[in-house]
């Protein structure tokens, strides 16, 4: 009984000394999940309620770089330190801010405004800025992140209800610059620089959105149509062009056949011509001759006028075949070449 008894209580020691470790533990890990916790809010939304950053005064003090630190003497502004090594009199200096110069952050998410025309929309903004004026900062505001945030939104309303949706849309690169320049109005003042807003997210709602997207189509198949309507357009010019060059060239073409028929006929009728007048000289040589030799067995006044007659009667007969058409001979004209045509040749 008395083993049974000590192993009783080394069991009840042990379990209890487990339970404690778990329990211990357990606290451990809540305190840590809840820092984590802590850690992320502060990261994100919540900066803004720490502060003022407050460091306690040890005497001998250091300013990590890119920080100031702001130290007030019982309780009233004495001066403002850059980074290094501070020093400042316990009980009587306080470090009151320990303030950080670089650039920071602050994301407004989906804040409702309404536009021009009375349409909602929900904006999400990332204003990017940094303290240029440490003395400002703590004079003016109690708290800058929460003054710039609620003067943020304020100003995203604002410029969102001067301008209707169709401009919002279309000029939804240049929003950034509008509400960083409205926002810097009182910013300044504050000691506050805004580097630069960026324009996250715009949604509309979703009968807009619908509207939208029916718009964005007919105007997509508008312009098809367009691009098409004017495709077809240049494509008959073309054709009507190439059709223009093609009966262009068939005429020219034609017309040069025509030109070189007629040369053609042309040379033939010369030489035709030239051949007939030829034959006819021949001819009337050889007529000549004979009527020579007649004449020398008749007496000078008979040949003559045979010859005459002769020469009278082949030249009627020429001018018949050259002008087939003419249907009047001039007499006159045939004797005068057939007086001209001995007497060169007497």
């Amino acid at each position: 009984s008395i083993f049974r008894r000590n192993a009783i209580q080394f069991t009840t020691k042990q379990y209890n000394k487990s339970n404690l470790n778990y329990f211990n533990n357990k606290l451990i890990y809540n305190r840590k999940f809840s820092i984590n916790n802590q850690l992320t809010s502060l990261s994100n939304d919540f900066i803004d309620d720490l502060w003022p950053y407050t460091r306690i005064n040890t005497g001998i003090n250091v300013c990590p770089e890119g920080y100031k630190m702001v130290i007030h003497r019982l309780g009233k502004f004495d001066r403002i330190v850059d980074n290094g090594i501070v020093y400042a009199i316990p009980f009587i200096e306080t470090i009151s801010h320990l303030i950080d110069m670089r650039s920071k952050e602050i994301i407004i998410k989906n804040e409702k405004a309404i536009t021009k025309d009375n349409i909602n929309v929900m904006l999400s903004i990332c204003i990017h800025f940094q303290f240029v004026d440490v003395k400002k900062v703590i004079d003016t505001t109690i708290n800058p992140f929460t003054s710039l945030r609620n003067h943020s939104k304020s100003a995203i309303k604002a410029v969102i209800s001067e301008i209707d949706l169709n401009r919002l849309l279309d000029t939804k690169s240049e929003l950034g610059l509008i509400i960083k320049n409205t926002i810097e109005d009182i910013s300044n003042d504050w000691g506050i620089s805004i580097i630069r807003c960026d324009l996250h997210d715009l949604i509309l709602e979703n009968s807009v959105n619908e509207l939208l997207d029916k718009h964005s189509l007919a105007q997509r198949e508008l312009q098809h149509k367009l691009v098409e309507a004017e495709a077809n357009k240049k494509l008959a010019l073309i054709s009507s062009e190439a059709e223009k060059l093609k009966l262009e060239n068939e005429a020219e073409a034609y017309a040069m056949k025509l030109y070189k028929e007629a040369e053609g006929k042309k040379k033939i009728l010369l030489l035709e011509s030239e051949t007939e007048a030829e034959l006819f000289h021949i001819k009337i040589k050889s007529q000549i001759k004979a009527i020579e030799e007649l004449s020398k067995s008749l007496s000078s006044q008979n040949a003559l006028d045979a010859a005459k007659f002769i020469l009278a009667t082949e030249l009627i007969k020429c001018q018949a075949k050259s002008d087939s058409k003419a249907n009047v001979i001039d007499i006159d004209h045939i004797l005068q070449q057939v007086n001209k045509t001995l007497s060169n040749n007497k």
